[in-house]
Order: C-alpha cells, then sequence, then structure tokens
C-alpha cells in the first residue's frame, strides 16, 4: 500500500523543494505539500536582503502541492495561518503529517489538525542551543517547548546540535529520526562534477589569482551574521595572498565595504546578491568557507560549501558542527570562539600554510556532505515507512509521555 506523506510549509523554499521532488518519485509514498503562502515563487520583500527577491528553479511542477491560501502571497510571519487547511488535510487523509518548528499558526494548526485526528505526526526544525538567550527565556522556553514535544510522535534530525537541544526538551532517541538539512542535491552534485572548470572560470571572472587563498562566506550582511570578523581576520592573515569572497548583501555591506580597503596581499571582493543557482560556481573559485555568525541553527551553506569539497572554519555559535554533523573538527574544518578573530586568522593561515591538508580536508568534507544529502533524500521515508508498519502491528505506541 502506498502511503501518503502531508507536508505543511511556509511558503516555497529553494533548498526543500528538490527534496520533495526526490521523494515525491517514491514508489512507496504519495507527497502531497500545503504551502501557506505563494512567498518566493512570485516576488516578496526581503527586510533582511532589503530588496525584492524571487527564487529560480523551485521545481513546483515536480511535486503535487498546493497553495493553500489560493493566490495569495501573505507575509511569511509567525501570524501565517490558512483556515482551509483542515479541509485539504482532511481531503488528502494523510497516513503521518510533517510540520516545520511550532512558531507559526500555520504549524500549529497543522500539528492540532493531526492530533485530533490521531494521525502520526512528525516534526522538523534547526533549533539548537549554541547561541546565547536570556534566562528568563530559557526558562519560560522549557515548560513550553516539553509540553509541545510531548505532544509530537517523531522528529527528524538535522545534525548534533538539533539532537542535543531535542534531548535537552526530554525527546528520547527511540522517537529521533536521522536526518540532514537538505540541499538541492542534484544541481550540487552536477556542479561537483565540473568544480575544476567552474573554479577556473569564475576565478577569471573575479581576477582572482592563483596564488590566491579564497575565503567565502555566504548570507545576508547584517550584524548577527559577522561578516565583518571574517573581513578582519583575512587582513590579518600573514601566510600569503589571501581575498575574502563575501556573497550576498543587507544593511551592512557598505559599511564594511567602507572599512575594508584591499592592499597588496589583501583583497576584499563583495558580490552583491547572488541567485542561489549561482552559488555553486562560487564554492568552486573558494579555498575555504567560513560562517562567523553568533546565531545560526544550521547553515544551509555550510551545507553547500562541504558538498563543493571545501574546509570549514566556523564560530561556536553555529549548529553545523559535531562528531556526526557537517563539520567534524580535525576532520574537514576547526572551530572557533564566536569573535576571537586573532583565533580565526590563525586557523586561516594554518589551511594557507599547508595545502595538503586543506586539500585532504575538502576531500573529507564533501564525502561528508554526499552522505549527509543521501541520509535525507534516500533514507528518511525508509525509516519513517518501518516505523508506521510498526504501529500497524502493535509493535510501537503512539507519543508517549516524555
Amino acid at each position: 500500500m502506498r502511503r501518503r506523506l502531508a507536508i505543511v510549509l511556509s511558503h516555497p523554499i529553494q533548498h526543500f523543494c528538490p527534496l520533495y521532488a526526490a521523494w515525491a518519485r517514491s514508489s512507496d509514498w504519495d507527497i502531497h505539500v500545503f504551502f501557506g503562502s505563494r512567498a518566493g515563487s512570485v516576488p516578496y520583500e526581503d527586510a533582511n536582503f532589503g530588496k525584492t527577491i524571487s527564487w529560480g528553479g523551485l521545481g513546483l511542477d515536480r511535486f503535487t502541492h498546493t497553495f493553500v491560501n489560493g493566490d495569495a502571497a501573505p507575509v511569511v510571519s509567525s501570524a501565517l495561518d490558512a483556515p482551509g487547511l483542515d479541509r485539504e488535510l482532511r481531503a488528502f487523509a494523510p497516513h503521518a503529517l510533517l510540520t516545520y518548528g511550532y512558531d507559526q499558526q500555520l504549524q500549529r494548526r497543522a500539528q492540532a489538525w493531526a492530533r485530533r485526528h490521531r494521525v502520526p505526526l512528525l516534526f522538523f526544525s534547526d533549533g539548537e542551543l549554541r547561541h546565547r538567550r536570556p534566562i528568563w527565556k530559557s526558562a519560560l522556553k522549557s515548560l513550553v517547548v516539553r509540553w509541545i514535544f510531548g505532544r509530537i510522535d517523531w522528529f527528524i534530525v538535522t545534525g548534533n546540535a538539533n539532537e542535543e537541544y531535542y534531548r535537552h526538551y526530554g525527546v528520547r532517541p527511540s522517537r529521533m529520526i536521522r536526518g540532514s538539512y537538505p540541499i538541492d542535491r542534484q544541481t550540487y552534485r552536477d556542479a561537483y562534477a565540473r568544480r575544476a572548470a567552474l573554479r577556473q572560470e569564475t576565478r577569471r571572472r573575479l581576477g582572482l589569482h592563483d596564488d590566491e587563498c579564497v575565503v567565502a562566506m555566504v548570507g545576508k550582511l547584517v550584524a548577527w551574521k559577522r561578516q565583518g570578523d571574517l573581513l578582519a581576520a583575512v587582513a590579518r592573515m600573514t601566510s600569503g595572498h589571501a581575498a575574502a569572497l563575501v556573497i550576498g548583501t543587507g544593511p551592512k555591506e557598505s559599511e564594511w565595504q567602507a572599512n575594508s580597503p584591499s592592499d597588496a596581499t589583501h583583497r576584499f571582493i563583495f558580490t552583491g546578491f547572488v541567485p542561489a543557482e549561482q552559488l555553486p560556481e562560487l564554492y568552486a573559485a573558494a579555498d575555504v568557507y567560513v560562517h562567523a555568525s553568533e546565531k545560526e541553527p544550521h547553515s544551509v551553506a555550510v551545507s553547500e560549501a562541504i558538498y563543493m569539497g571545501l574546509p570549514v572554519v566556523i564560530s561556536d555559535r553555529c549548529g553545523s558542527y559535531g562528531m556526526d554533523d557537517d563539520v567534524r573538527t580535525g576532520v574537514n574544518g576547526f572551530v572557533y570562539p564566536c569573535g576571537d578573530v586573532a583565533c580565526l586568522a590563525s586557523r586561516l593561515d594554518w589551511l594557507n600554510s599547508n595545502p595538503a591538508a586543506r586539500h585532504a580536508m575538502g576531500q573529507a568534507s564533501h564525502h561528508i556532505g554526499a552522505r549527509q544529502q543521501d541520509v535525507i533524500y534516500d533514507e528518511v521515508l525508509a525509516t519513517l515507512g518501518t516505523l508506521l508498519n510498526s504501529l500497524d502491528d502493535g509493535r510501537l505506541e503512539r507519543s508517549p509521555p516524555l
């Protein structure tokens, strides 16, 4: 019997849609995605980017979906809702329901529907405990989150920090399904296969020299992303020619550009906004990837960078490192204390001075990245099917108390 999986998501997101398209090809599952907004598939204003955004390459024709609010594109916020979702879910009659987080009213509505109709409920998030929160907020959140998590059947785990987060709030390991954070696997698989040519073409286009160690970071240029730390660290590098490749735009762009004059051995290149489909060529042009953010649950850019074979130096406030996560200390990268520019510069100098080690770390990154994507693309649905079979056979109980 083919199982039916309903997925409720705020709006089309570029790195999730390819996953749904792959799942839709399964011979064991019927997949239906219910979107609360058309934002992304049609232009919308992004406050952090400071411009109107419309994503290409979503591939919505490759999986069955419904825009529950019709042609409307309501703002994606915690208030996002779709009263018609209940009717749509009832018509689809899923065997399981996948939701994302609990902040949005849309997700809370979906979770309430699943509980009323005794439909097994899955939960996906990139929650972590690494960035600092006020004590009062942590205490209050603990009470609320434990109550919410006690009413969910299974959790798709995106990495070590995410697993620690669930454990902290009382989720048992038996309720966790090993997953990862998805990227557009096929696009990055194709890009990695022609990485050498992409590297040569892109470095020539950007005016990058063969002897320059190019250190890249992708993200909105906002204070908490801390691209300024990357710029300051590259300016301190003493191991040879280096260039910081800052990919993205945002309110801090003009300030950071003004404070980062290039000299004979250090250059600073700001690309501005780059469509997601053009990012693989910029990863190919780089030698090292840095993520300096002070709050970053699980960065899709890190997942993309490792797939493209880059060693990574990451802030300890980010959620992408751990023994079985995207970044593994000493294997394919390093972790440094957030804000410690001297430590970041030292790590970059070591990588620049040790090309053989940098190459080996890059190879390890691609191996890890490919495996992480295989898990989320190829194994999660199989695990879910096994769990549902166990429920049907009476070998597994529903949502026990935490």
